[in-house]
Order: C-alpha cells, then sequence, then structure tokens
C-alpha cells in the first residue's frame, strides 16, 4: 500500500489555554499515487501507529475506453 511520511511542529497559539486542542489544515501533494484498477479501496490516517480515521472511496474509469 501507499505511504506517507513526515514531521511538523506547531506554534503555542497565544490566545489559548495550555493543553487546549486545536485543529490545524493539513494537506499531502501525491505525486505518482496510482489506482490500478477502478474498484473499492480505503484510505487509513496512522499517526505513530494508531489509526485516527479510516475513508473508503471508489474509483472508477473517467475515461473508458471507446470501442
Amino acid at each position: 500500500g501507499a505511504r506517507i511520511d513526515g514531521q511538523f511542529q506547531v506554534d503555542v497559539n497565544p490566545a489559548l489555554p495550555d493543553g487546549e486542542p486545536t485543529m490545524i489544515p493539513l494537506t499531502a501533494l501525491m505525486n505518482g499515487f496510482v489506482v490500478a484498477a477502478p474498484g473499492a479501496y480505503v484510505a487509513v490516517l496512522e499517526v505513530d501507529g494508531q489509526e485516527l480515521a479510516r475513508w473508503s472511496f471508489h474509483a472508477v474509469l473517467a475515461h473508458p475506453e471507446r470501442t
């Protein structure tokens, strides 16, 4: 399967009390990510080996060959 690794650091938000959770937008550009064939797939978000989220999606052929 595909794997994306990385590290990031965020600064403390002075408007929030210590320990207060906050949301940060996070995106990933996946050049070369290939879906091998139409069908059902699952993307899993893991951080430090712990599964945090799971998304199912279905890939379809965008431009089928004409016969």
